[in-house]
């Protein structure tokens, strides 16, 4: 009993602040799945229960309302789409997020680099699961979920896993191998944006996501045809993936795939929908975001590194093929208000920039407000939706 107690205690994670969630999900177009595998898929009542098939069903337990209030996902009486859990221990896979110790990215024509003195590591969880769709195509979700600080080093952390995925302000050198799971890419967060396992094995995020692909295909695949996972066509990612052009990065091609973060981060919450404070008369009186993020004040950061490059410029090269590289101190950045810092990250991230220094207040309103005031009447109005789930 005791045995049981403890498994149903791992089985769930508690809801930290400062924690993020990020999920890939990678598409499997109809057609491509073995005729096979989608004709048993179809079936789902008469589908063989997998060796986790509880897994499944609290997944399903706990997604399906959420599916049924957004979509009418009946048809003839029967839910088509579902939920199907991978082999693992329900809790997920403990791992190692490793990013470079040296983050660069190319802006305008300029190259930007920050030194955080060390490789980062932070641990991560990761969970995997199949999603089966209503036209027989399939999905499969790889998240994972990990815990920040409010500091440069976490935020330029979450910035290169969020470029692993999507990779804009980088080039693709002329050499650079065109298998995103290859290491050899020469896109810094496609190399070095790396997931290491208990055994300390280190490999590059994408190569992660597709040897767990390959496994989790293998085990469905031969519980389906209920044969030996061994006796499975191997490189199911490389031939079930299809990979389109990124149009960011020219040259480069993508995994078909989505993906989504979730910030469970109070301080996030109230910078996006600031709480009201004590008015003169003791009532509470309601703040904007565009009072807190005044003009004035955040004029300096792109002026600062506007410094930066004229200085880069006065000592650097003549020669206008050669791309002029900034160093941006570590001082100056962990020097900035964490208020402000805070907001430059945020504006940044919503807009997949990891140059969020180089912001002012407009940019800033622009991206973490979406109905930007054009008169006095819209500006009492605007507002953004959110969801204040606070930790307990």
């Amino acid at each position: 009993m005791a045995a049981e107690d403890e498994n149903a205690r791992r089985a769930w994670v508690r809801c930290e602040d400062r924690t993020f969630y990020f999920t890939l999900s990678l598409y499997v177009d109809a057609g491509d799945v073995p005729a096979d595998i989608a004709s048993a898929l179809a079936l789902k009542d008469a589908l063989p229960p997998l060796g986790d098939f509880e897994g499944s069903q609290a997944l399903r337990d706990a997604m399906d309302p959420l599916f049924n209030d957004i979509a009418n996902r009946e048809r003839l009486g029967r839910v088509e789409d579902y939920l199907l859990d991978t082999n693992g221990p329900p809790e997920g896979v403990k791992l190692n997020l490793i990013t470079p110790r040296v983050i660069t990215w190319s802006t305008e024509g300029t190259t930007f680099k920050v030194d955080l003195g060390a490789d980062q590591a932070r641990q991560a969880r990761v969970r995997r699961f199949w999603y089966v769709h209503m036209n027989r195509a399939i999905s499969y979700h790889v998240s994972l979920a990990m815990t920040y600080e409010h500091t440069p080093a976490d935020f330029y952390a979450i910035s290169m896993l969020q470029k692993a995925a999507a990779p804009k302000e980088f080039k693709r050198p002329a050499d650079g191998a065109g298998n995103v799971y290859s290491g050899r890419t020469g896109i810094l967060p496609l190399d070095g944006v790396l997931l290491e396992d208990e055994a300390r094995a280190r490999r590059p995020f994408w190569d992660f996501v597709a040897r767990q692909f390959d496994a989790d295909a293998r085990g469905l695949f031969a519980h389906i045809r209920k044969a030996a996972p061994e006796a499975q066509a191997d490189a199911a990612f490389a031939k079930l993936v299809r990979q389109d052009p990124f149009l960011e990065t020219p040259g480069l091609c993508m995994p078909r795939a989505r993906f989504k973060f979730f910030f469970q981060d109070e301080a996030f919450f109230d910078a996006l929908l600031p709480p009201p404070i004590p008015g003169e008369d003791g009532a509470l009186v309601r703040r904007r975001r565009i009072d807190c993020v005044p003009t004035a004040v955040y004029e300096a950061y792109p002026a600062a590194i506007q410094a930066l490059i004229d200085a880069a410029e006065e000592n650097g090269s003549a020669d206008l093929d050669t791309p002029q590289e900034v160093t941006i101190p570590l001082a100056d950045i962990a020097a900035i208000n964490p208020e402000h810092l805070k907001y430059l990250f945020l504006a940044g991230f919503n807009q997949n920039i990891i140059d969020f220094l180089n912001q002012d207040a407009s940019e800033i309103l622009d991206s973490t407000d979406p109905i930007y005031p054009a008169n006095e009447d819209q500006e009492a109005e605007s507002f953004l939706y959110a969801t204040p789930i606070r930790a307990r």
